[in-house]
């Protein structure tokens, strides 16, 4: 018989860079019966450079490395298993330094030929997805 089923609610960047309305939502989606939530964490400029059209959208929707800590750990406090897509290695420095709330990670397709975050990856020692 197959175990317990995650019902994992994907946020991407639905909070919009407020980390109230984040928790907000963390809190429906696990009233509403969600066991999980992952989470999008990028640096935007790792993604994109300054003139690209969209980095001042991008940047107003971030959290730095200290809110994501927060956030993490707040929807771990309500029990909720907390998924990180990774994208870069500021997404490996912010897992890393909250990895004791981090239930797994998936590897964003951007980096899925960048040895340094699959490796970063592979050493977290959490379960890990992959999306193609």
């Amino acid at each position: 018989m197959p175990g317990p089923i995650t019902f994992i609610a994907e946020f991407a960047c639905i909070h919009e860079g407020a980390g109230d309305y984040l928790r907000d939502l963390a809190s429906a989606v696990k009233t509403a019966g969600a066991t999980a939530v992952k989470f999008q964490i990028f640096s935007v400029d790792e993604i994109v450079t300054p003139v690209h059209p969209d980095y001042a959208y991008l940047k107003s929707i971030s959290f730095v490395h200290e809110e994501w800590n927060a956030h993490i750990k707040a929807c771990a406090e309500m029990g909720l298993d907390v998924w990180v897509d990774i994208s870069g290695s500021f997404g490996l420095r912010v897992v890393g330094s909250t990895i004791e709330h981090i239930a797994g990670v998936k590897v964003h397709s951007a980096d899925i030929d960048n040895p340094i975050v699959l490796e970063g990856i592979k050493n977290l020692g959490r379960p890990v997805a992959i999306g193609c």
